[in-house]
């Protein structure tokens, strides 16, 4: 299966966002993880293919999957890429 990330011109004008472009990015990946598009392990696009993908610097497409792995929905490894981690469901809360 083929998937998008998105494009350039989508991010930069996106709807009245005054987001910063890796938090796009982020977003963008998020929702596509939670919706199902990428499965537990699968790998995410690199950080140059995302930089690519949304004419952004490395360091944008960075700080998206270090967003990402920060809210664990994904793993880092260095010299290998970056995982996808299943969204953990939350524990029930008892009252």
């Amino acid at each position: 299966m083929t998937r998008s990330t998105g494009s350039a011109g989508s991010i930069r004008s996106a709807a009245g966002l005054r987001a910063p472009l890796y938090h796009r990015i982020y977003l963008i990946l998020r929702h596509q993880i939670l919706d199902g598009a990428f499965s537990d392990g699968d790998l995410l696009p690199g950080e140059q293919d995302l930089a690519a993908s949304f004419d952004v610097s490395r360091i944008t497409a960075r700080r998206a999957l270090d967003e990402l792995a920060a809210e664990g929905l994904a793993q880092r490894a260095q010299g290998k890429g970056t995982f996808v981690r299943a969204p953990q469901p939350m524990p029930a809360v008892e009252a």
